[in-house]
């Protein structure tokens, strides 16, 4: 309904270092593709750095739906960061301040939730995600937790115990075998915290199907898994390998990241310094570049000490 009534009565900017406060179905234009509205209510500001083709929000509490193509969006909370990448796309996140929870919604597209620590899940169309802060997770190294999880997985995190008793009263499948069928099952088993389920399934997928879109999307999930369990190693041969398959590559920015993390836990310099530069020229816009940014001045301070 917001969104609808975006396009029947004229919508306000919200300019670059405003704060603004949403009624019910109010709704700003944050640049010419991208407009947020407000299902009921909320507290947002827009980023100082906020461009047309980069939009930094921040949701204070409340619900916000976005709908945009063309640019990348980031919306900033408590519990993490709601990324969408260049495209089209139309998701809800609503923030429960008092309550330290963090809802997301996928309509269209693809987002990604970013924890504090770095880790990320992915999420597509369909997908419905809770994020609760002050629940301590061991996947996690600040207090931020997935409680629950709809169509897509959500990474490297324990559920509360309602989000596992709702899995396991659904009963084990059989074991699948196409790759769609693996690739979904490897998600669930991640929405119940199964972790090692759900490493075997990504594994299965990979070496029965390594040339499907489904192994390939798995390789950059299995990498992002066994890089937050510290295994640098086996993490960059995963982004290694989905980097040097043939066929389109819409995760590549997200593995080429994921390798100079892995780089730079392995302390590879001189691997880190070329795989930064290479990231840097290939994604000029990304979402990550103030960090990679640092952590090249890192390097280059450590090659100018005696």
């Amino acid at each position: 309904a917001a969104m609808t009534s975006a396009h029947e009565r004229p919508v306000s900017w919200a300019h670059p270092g405003e704060r603004h406060e949403l009624g019910r179905d109010d709704c700003r234009r944050v640049a010419e593709d991208v407009r947020l509205c407000s299902p009921q209510t909320a507290s947002f500001r827009v980023g100082e750095g906020s461009s047309a083709t980069a939009i930094e929000l921040e949701l204070e509490s409340g619900t916000l739906e976005l709908e945009g193509s063309g640019a990348a969006i980031e919306l900033r909370t408590a519990a993490g960061r709601v990324i969408q990448r260049e495209g089209v796309g139309r998701f809800r996140v609503s923030f429960d301040r008092e309550h330290r929870r963090l809802l997301i919604e996928v309509i269209r597209g693809e987002v990604e939730l970013e924890a504090r620590d770095g880790e990320r899940v992915t999420l597509g169309a369909g997908a419905h995600l809770g994020v609760e802060v002050g629940v301590v997770s061991p996947d996690f190294a600040d207090p931020v937790a997935i409680v629950e999880a709809g169509s897509e997985a959500a990474e490297n995190a324990e559920p509360v115990e309602t989000a596992k008793s709702a899995v396991t009263k659904a009963g084990r499948a059989p074991e699948p075998e196409t790759p769609d069928a693996l690739l979904a099952a490897a998600q669930r088993e991640l929405a119940g915290g199964r972790r090692q389920d759900a490493l075997r399934l990504y594994r299965r997928l990979i070496d029965l199907h390594p040339d499907s879109e489904a192994g390939r999307t798995a390789r950059v999930s299995l990498g992002r898994m066994l890089l937050a369990g510290g295994e640098h190693r086996g993490a960059l041969a995963e982004f290694d390998a989905y980097l040097g398959a043939r066929g389109k590559q819409p995760l590549a920015e997200e593995a080429r990241y994921g390798r100079i993390r892995c780089l730079r836990a392995l302390d590879r310099g001189d691997e880190l310094a070329e795989a930064i530069t290479d990231f840097q020229a290939r994604h000029p816009a990304s979402l990550h570049r103030d960090r990679l940014a640092r952590w090249q001045g890192e390097l280059e301070g450590a090659g100018d000490e005696p």
